[in-house]
């Protein structure tokens, strides 16, 4: 006879608040300025556009103890902007980029969310 003990724990699905700003935008290009946007529409007032991304995040209620929006270390990489949009070389211009977020165990993130990256030449300044 052989006794197993399963101990079942609800979901938690939490919500966290990025900030723009706080997205570290990995290979990305010298000679560039570049900005971290929520939409690609530039018709917007730069003053009154979005500055926070909102991410939502399911796992075990343990794995939130010490969570902060910083600590998901989001991220973007260029890189992998160049491989998806087949390109050879940069221009200025805006791109999607999948954010990426550094998770503990145990936890994932809701859905997958896009930023669009705006590159300035430096040239063109």
């Amino acid at each position: 006879l052989v006794t197993v003990n399963v101990e079942i724990f609800e979901l938690t699905k939490k919500y966290f608040n990025i900030f723009l700003s706080s997205i570290d935008v990995k290979n990305a290009p010298e000679g560039y300025d570049l900005e971290v946007l929520l939409t690609d529409d530039m018709s917007e007032d730069p003053e009154s556009r979005e500055q926070v991304l909102s991410v939502y995040t399911t796992g075990w209620p343990q794995s939130y103890e010490g969570i902060t929006a910083q600590s998901l270390e989001p991220y973007v990489d260029l890189s992998e902007v160049m491989r998806s949009q087949d390109l050879q070389e940069w221009a200025s211009g805006i791109y999607p980029a999948q954010v990426h977020l550094t998770l503990p165990e145990n936890m994932s993130a809701g859905d997958e969310y896009t930023v669009y990256v705006r590159l300035i030449s430096q040239d063109e300044e």
